[in-house]
């Protein structure tokens, strides 16, 4: 009797819930007449996730793996999420949150000047690219119709950047990542990053506003940081002539983010907006295949409108109308660094 009493109460402590996915994915480009490069894939990928509780904590793990049987650089493993969760406090309006983490700060579907937190596979679709896990520290204070987080990201993460054979890529192989850090010769990895976020929930609608004080992930510079510049092109085919002979190195730079987000739901009609201002922490220039480049403060707005209208044979009609516009900076530059600058996107 007192082992089927025991048996009871660990599986009242404790559950687990699984769930998982499978789909095929093709990829075709039309051919660039380049045999070095890869213009169609066909791969396999998967998605594990769980979530368990147990002694008073939840916990959530999501794993993503993808096997590409032409383009073999598309192989890739990572975590999505895996992290604990403990509520505590007298009415347990705070939640303690440990491990890796996928963050959605947005408000727009395609364009999104906010989503700034995890690292990417840019081996995927550029409007919505797979996230790494954050690697995060976190305590969330619960209010009634709104949410206070102050976050801690421990370490840097990095991207995955295809190489030189993917049609999504820089056109070279590149070099392992380098994080900024002042005048340091070495890529510093062990930077601690934070964020404070604020989250309102009211009738009219839904408002969010943050402050980061982390490493830009979205837009690195693809180059070198010892060059000499020789305008004669007397030492190396460019102006920029790097002094152990590679511009493929992305380097990250630290960023000061102010953010803003809102969701206005209106009969029908879903209004949204986001608003993003960065500055960078310091002024570094490095050397490129088109000569110097550095970072440079800008703000960011995005605005969409969504309609939404169901019939009655049970047929939902959803329409989507957004745009982004990078402000602060000159034209060639933002077409230079950034993928979307000035863009408007229709559909559904």
């Amino acid at each position: 009797m007192k082992t089927i009493f025991l048996l009871l109460l660990s599986f009242n402590v404790f559950s687990i819930d699984t769930s998982g996915n499978l789909s095929i994915e093709n990829r075709y480009f039309k051919n660039d007449d380049n045999n070095q490069t890869n213009d169609q894939s066909i791969s396999l990928a998967s998605r594990l996730s769980i979530e368990a509780t147990f002694i008073g904590m939840d916990f959530r793990g999501s794993v993503k793996t993808r096997v590409d049987e032409l383009d073999s650089t598309r192989n890739i493993t990572y975590l999505e999420e895996f992290k604990l969760e403990k509520a505590f406090g007298s009415d347990e309006d705070f939640i303690l949150t440990i491990g890796f983490e996928k963050y959605n700060w947005r408000a727009t579907e395609v364009f999104s000047a906010v989503d700034v937190i995890n690292s990417r596979n840019y081996d995927g679709a550029l409007e919505d690219t797979e996230k790494f896990g954050e690697l995060t520290v976190g305590v969330k204070k619960i209010f009634d119709g709104a949410n206070l987080n102050v976050l801690v990201f421990p370490r840097t993460m990095k991207n995955y950047i295809p190489g030189g054979a993917s049609r999504l890529g820089v056109g070279v192989e590149v070099q392992d990542s380098y994080f900024t850090n002042g005048a340091l010769n070495n890529s510093d990895e062990e930077q601690l990053q934070y964020a404070v976020k604020y989250d309102q929930f009211s009738s009219w609608g839904d408002l969010s506003l943050f402050y980061a004080s982390h490493y830009d992930r979205h837009t690195p510079i693809f180059g070198n940081r010892n060059y000499v510049l020789d305008p004669t092109r007397t030492l190396c085919p460019l102006e920029v002539c790097p002094e152990d002979g590679t511009l493929n190195t992305p380097y990250y730079f630290e960023v000061w983010d102010y953010g803003a987000y809102v969701t206005i739901p209106w009969d029908k009609w879903i209004f949204k907006g986001e608003f993003l201002k960065r500055d960078f922490v310091e002024d570094i220039t490095i050397g490129t295949f088109t000569g110097e480049d550095s970072q440079k403060d800008y703000e960011q707005v995005t605005f969409g409108l969504e309609y939404l209208k169901s019939f009655d044979s049970g047929k939902d009609l959803r329409l989507i109308a957004e745009m982004s516009k990078v402000l602060g900076v000159e034209n060639a530059y933002a077409r230079r660094r950034f993928i979307f600058q000035n863009d408007l996107y229709l559909g559904g």
